[in-house]
């Protein structure tokens, strides 16, 4: 088997790959929406706003890790959610005085950030799974 139809790294089943890749897109458009109301003012610079989406998607790319495996659709995901966020912040520096200055060492650094942390979804989703099923074995041997 070649690297690159790895269930590791693509998922087990290829329709749920495909709907999580379609999830990533519409993490996408809900970040992109989210914090372009947060840069503009409509929404507060508050905790809830500024932490509750990333927790979102972090559970949804853990959520993949667990029934699907795939760490290139986990990472997608945050990646996907990251560029949503950095689009908003382009879309501030665009309209005039900067609130969130946004560079390409910055988006660099946000988007290999938001790699790592589903990197660390699918470590966290893949694992929980593995155990679950390993826990059950035990318990039905006894």
């Amino acid at each position: 088997m070649n690297i690159i139809g790895s269930p590791a790294l693509v998922g087990r089943d290829q329709y749920r790959s495909r709907q999580f890749s379609k999830l990533a897109a519409v993490l996408f458009l809900f970040s992109a929406v989210v914090y372009s109301a947060v840069v503009l003012g409509g929404l507060p610079d508050t905790f809830p706003f500024m932490v509750g989406p990333v927790v979102i998607a972090l559970g949804v790319a853990t959520l993949n890790a667990y029934l699907n495996d795939g760490l290139l659709v986990s990472a997608l995901m945050t990646v996907a959610f990251a560029f949503g966020g950095i689009i908003a912040m382009l879309i501030d520096a665009s309209l005039g005085p900067i609130s969130y200055p946004i560079t390409l060492t910055g988006t660099l650094s946000i988007t290999l950030f938001f790699v790592g942390m589903g990197v660390g979804a699918f470590v966290i989703g893949a694992g929980s799974r593995r155990i679950v099923q390993i826990s059950g074995k035990l318990a039905f041997n006894v």
